[in-house]
C-alpha cells in the first residue's frame, strides 16, 4: 500500500492508465479553452483516485522511512481494470443517497401500496405487534385479565370483604382498559401476504370490526357497576359497620350489578392470546413447554376457584333452612365466616374433579342439581386437562432426549474401551458444562420448511434477520442506499448464523481467514499472544478462569457485543492475529468472503466505486498503522478512525462525480 512519501514516486513511475489519459487530454482541453483552475484541481485528484484504484499497490519491503510492514494484498474484487474505465458522469441521485442513516426501506422485489405512498405522520406511533412497548403493555394487560378472573367471581358470590379496602385498584383498571381502546386501534397486525401492516386507518378499521364492540361493552359494565357498587362500599367503609351493613342492604341494585361483572370473563379469548403471543416471543421451545403445563395448573385453579364461589352461593342465598353449610356433618363452622366457607367450597369443588374424599355434600334440590352438573362437566374437562399436560411432558422429554442419548452413548463407548478415569471426567465435565447447556436456539437449517420458501421470502427473511448486522459496519452504513440490492443480495448469500460451544476455537493465530464474525454475545474470549507457551496448552477458558489471568490481562479480553471481528478479511487476504475463543455456547453471524467476493464481482464495477476507495483506504490506515510499530489485531478499529476514512472516502466519491460530469460536458462541448 502506498505510504505517504512513496505515493508521488510511485505515481510518477507508473505508466499512465486510460483513466489517467482520459483525465489529462480533458482537464488540458477544458484548461486552454476556459482557463478553468477548478478543473485542474480535479484532474490532479482524479490522477491520484486513478492511480490507486489502477493496480494492487502496497509496500514491498521496508520504507525510506519507516520499518518494514506486512503486505495485505487487496481482494481482486475491490480493485480495477482497462474496461472499469469510464467517463460517463454519474447522476445525481447517488449523490443526495450518501447519507449515513439507514431508512427502513421495502424490499427491491416486493412492492406493496404502504411501499409507494409517504408515511403519514400518524404513523410513527403505531406500536409494532413484536415491540417491546407492546409486549409490556400486553404483559401488564394479562396481570389485570388474571386477578379479574379470581376476583369476579368473589364479587358475584358476596366473598369480597376486603373489596373496599382496595380502593385505588378498580380505578387503574378502569383507566387501563380505557386506555387499551386507543392502543388497540394504534397497533399493527401481520396480514395475509405476511406484511405487517402500520397504517392508522387499517389497524383502527381492524380494531373497530373484531374486538372494539366487546370491549366497549366490558368497559361500560365496569362502570355501571363502579357507580352503583365500588363508590357504595367506599361510602359505606367510610362510616360505621351497621351503617354500612344498612347502606349495602338497601341497594335494590345490589345483585344486578354483581351479575354484570360477569362480562369480564369474556375477555378470557384475549388472555389466551396474549399469553400465547408472549410466550413464543420470549421463551425457548423447552421454557414454552413448562409454560404450556403451568398454563394447565392455572386453569385448573382458576376452574376450582370458579366453582367453589357457586356452591358458596347456593347456600348463602338460598331459601332452604338446611344447606351444606349449615348442615351437621360439617363440624363447627362459623356461617358468617366467608373465609372458612370458601375454604371448605373450595374443598368441596377440587374433590369433584379427583379421587379424594370430603365429609360435605348437598343437603337440597338445588345443591344436588348443582353437584351433578358439576360431576358432568368434570368428567369432560378433568379429560382434556389431564390430555394436555401429558402431551407437554411428552413433548419435553423429546427435547431432552437427544442429550440423555448421548450422554449413555458416552457413558457406554467409554466404560467399554477401559478409558482412564481422569479422561473420563474432563470428557463428562465437558459435556455437562457444555454440549448439556446448549441455549436451544433454533437455526434456520434446523426449520425443513424454510428450504422450501420462495426465493422472494428467503431474501426477506435474510434481510430482516442480517441487514441489522451488517449495517454495523461503517463502509455498509456509509453506502448503505447506493448498494442496497448488493447488501440484499449479501445477506441471501454470503451470511449465515453459526452455533459455537463453550472452550470450542472460532479461529486460531496465523491461518488464513475465510470469514469474518460478528459477536452476538460477550463470551467470546480474544487473545493475541499467539506465542505464549501455556496459552497454548491451557486454552483460554482455563486461562480467563485462573489466578494467572491478571498475567495475561494486556492480551486476553472479551469480545464486546455486536462487534465485527476479522473485518479486514472482506477487504483484502488476511491472516488472523489472535485466537478467539467461546467461553460459553454463543452464537456467531459469519460473513463468508468468498460467496462476498463472487456477489461484487458479477455487480457493475462503477457502482461500488465508493466502498472501493473505502477498501482501500482501510488497507493503507492498516499497513501505515503496523509500519509505526503498533499491535494489529482481529478486532474492529475504533469507530472515529473508521468514520473518518468512510468521509475520506465519500469525499473522493463526490470529486469523482463531479470530475466524470464536468469532463463529459467539456468533451461533449464543440
Amino acid at each position: 500500500m502506498l505510504g505517504p512519501h512513496n505515493s508521488a514516486d510511485r505515481l510518477a513511475r507508473s505508466p499512465p492508465s486510460p483513466f489517467e489519459s482520459i483525465i489529462s487530454a480533458a482537464s488540458s482541453t477544458v484548461t486552454c479553452a476556459r482557463a478553468s483552475k477548478r478543473v485542474e484541481v480535479l484532474a490532479r485528484w482524479g490522477l491520484l483516485v486513478g492511480s490507486l484504484l489502477g493496480e494492487n499497490v502496497g509496500p514491498k519491503g521496508a520504507s525510506d522511512n519507516g520499518p518494514i510492514c506486512a503486505d495485505y494484498e487487496m481482494r481482486p474484487c475491490w480493485l480495477t481494470t482497462e474496461a472499469d474505465c469510464d467517463d460517463t458522469p454519474i447522476e445525481e441521485e447517488h449523490d443526495v443517497a450518501l447519507e449515513q442513516d439507514l431508512p427502513r426501506q421495502a424490499p427491491f422485489y416486493k412492492l406493496s401500496a404502504s411501499s409507494l405512498r409517504p408515511p403519514g405522520r400518524l404513523e410513527g406511533y403505531v406500536l409494532h405487534p413484536s415491540s417491546q412497548k407492546r409486549n409490556w403493555w400486553a404483559l401488564l394487560g394479562m396481570v389485570y385479565l388474571v386477578w379479574d378472573i379470581f376476583l369476579t367471581p368473589l364479587q358475584i358470590c358476596d366473598l369480597d370483604d376486603f373489596s373496599a379496602s382496595l380502593v385505588g385498584l378498580p380505578i387503574a383498571v378502569m383507566m387501563y382498559w380505557c386506555l387499551d381502546l386507543g392502543v388497540q386501534s394504534m397497533t399493527g397486525f401481520l396480514t395475509d401476504d405476511g406484511d405487517v401492516e402500520m397504517r392508522p386507518g387499517m389497524t383502527a378499521r381492524r380494531y373497530l370490526r373484531g374486538w372494539f364492540g366487546t370491549d366497549i361493552l366490558i368497559l361500560l359494565s365496569d362502570l355501571v357497576v363502579f357507580l352503583l357498587l365500588d363508590v357504595g362500599l367506599w361510602e359505606s367503609s367510610a362510616g360505621d359497620g351497621d351503617t354500612a351493613r344498612a347502606s349495602t342492604s338497601s341497594l335494590k341494585m345490589i345483585r344486578l350489578a354483581r351479575l354484570i361483572r360477569l362480562l369480564r370473563l369474556m375477555r378470557l379469548q384475549q388472555l389466551r392470546e396474549l399469553s400465547s403471543n408472549l410466550a413464543n416471543a420470549v421463551f425457548s421451545h423447552s421454557v414454552l413447554l413448562v409454560f404450556t403445563v403451568c398454563q394447565w395448573f392455572l386453569a385448573i385453579i382458576a376452574l376450582n376457584h370458579v366453582v367453589a364461589c357457586a356452591w358458596y352461593a347456593i347456600a348463602n342465598y338460598s331459601s332452604s333452612e338446611v344447606t351444606w353449610a349449615r348442615s351437621v356433618e360439617v363440624g363447627a363452622v362459623e356461617v358468617n365466616s366467608k373465609l372458612q366457607c370458601y375454604v371448605l367450597a373450595l374443598h368441596w369443588s377440587l374433590t369433584q374433579f379427583g379421587p379424594s374424599t370430603q365429609n360435605i355434600g348437598p343437603t337440597n334440590t338445588q345443591e344436588r342439581m348443582f353437584a351433578c352438573a358439576v360431576v358432568f362437566v368434570g368428567l369432560g374437562v378433568f379429560s382434556v386437562i389431564i390430555s394436555g399436560i401429558t402431551s407437554a411432558v411428552n413433548q419435553l422429554r423429546l427435547v431432552n432426549m437427544e442429550t440423555v442419548v448421548e450422554e449413555s452413548n458416552m457413558r457406554d463407548f467409554m466404560t467399554s474401551r477401559g478409558l482412564t478415569a481422569t479422561l473420563y471426567g474432563s470428557i463428562a465435565s465437558f459435556f455437562k458444562n457444555a454440549y448439556s447447556k446448549v441455549d436451544g436456539r433454533i437455526l434456520e437449517g434446523d426449520v425443513k420448511v424454510f428450504s422450501q420458501l420462495p426465493i422472494s421470502l428467503c431474501m426477506q427473511m435474510h434481510e430482516e434477520l442480517y441487514m441489522p448486522k451488517l449495517c454495523k459496519n461503517v463502509a455498509v452504513s456509509t453506502f448503505y442506499r447506493q448498494h442496497y440490492r448488493l447488501l440484499n443480495q449479501i445477506c441471501h448469500t454470503a451470511m449465515s448464523e453459526r452455533s459455537v460451544l463453550a472452550g470450542h476455537d472460532i479461529f486460531l493465530p496465523t491461518s488464513e481467514a475465510t470469514s469474518a464474525y460478528y459477536s452476538m454475545s460477550e463470551d467470546l474470549l480474544y487473545d493475541h499472544s499467539h506465542g505464549r507457551k501455556a496459552l497454548e496448552l491451557k486454552g483460554l477458558q482455563r486461562i480467563a478462569s485462573s489466578s494467572r489471568r491478571a498475567t495475561f490481562s494486556h492480551s486476553l479480553q472479551h469480545v464486546p457485543l455486536g462487534s465485527w471481528l476479522a473485518e479486514m478479511a472482506l477487504w483484502c487476504k488476511w491472516r488472523h492475529a489472535g485466537h478467539l475463543q467461546a467461553n460459553t455456547t454463543t452464537h456467531l453471524i459469519c460473513l463468508d468472503c468468498t460467496e462476498l467476493q463472487k456477489i461484487v464481482k458479477q455487480s457493475e464495477r462503477n457502482s461500488i466505486f465508493g466502498v472501493r476507495i473505502f477498501a482501500i483506504l482501510l488497507v493503507d490506515h492498516i499497513e501505515r498503522v503496523q509500519a509505526m510499530g503498533e499491535v494489529v489485531t482481529d478486532l474492529p478499529l475504533s469507530l472515529e478512525v473508521t468514520q473518518a476514512i468512510a468521509s475520506r472516502a465519500k469525499g473522493l466519491m463526490r470529486i469523482r462525480q463531479n470530475l466524470a460530469s464536468i469532463l463529459f460536458a467539456a468533451t461533449a462541448t464543440p
